[in-house]
């Protein structure tokens, strides 16, 4: 129940075009270590990439991916973590890129922050 979000992949998209969702800023005090856990769903014939961001509040920009997945993973949702450790401030940015045509969704439902890390599902 409720709602999900996905990038639209339709005209007027074009490959390689990519949707952002950030997440509220999260305190990050004495290394601290918090879950972020999602939900996923990549299914369809031209399927891109979803990537998942470790961004630093004061830096405002990021270099590696803490989590990718490329490619149809079929139809159905799947649940992805990651484990964020660090010393400051931070947000996490979920980017999915459309891949070569329209058939292909990306989608992420259920996104948590909580504190402690991952344990395995």
């Amino acid at each position: 129940t409720g709602y999900y979000m996905y990038i639209e992949t339709s005209s007027p998209r074009q490959p390689g075009d990519k949707a952002v969702l950030r997440t509220p800023s999260f305190p990050q005090g004495n290394q601290a270590q918090y879950c972020v856990e999602f939900y996923y769903h990549m299914f369809g014939d031209h399927i891109g990439e979803l990537k998942v961001f470790y961004v630093p509040t004061q830096q405002g920009s990021f270099a590696s991916p803490m989590w990718e997945l490329s490619g149809d993973q079929g139809d159905h949702w799947y649940l992805g973590q990651v484990t964020v450790q660090g010393d400051q401030d931070f947000y996490v940015e979920f980017e999915a890129v459309r891949g070569q045509s329209f058939r292909g969704d990306i989608a992420i439902d259920d996104v948590t922050v909580r504190n402690g890390a991952c344990s395995d599902p």
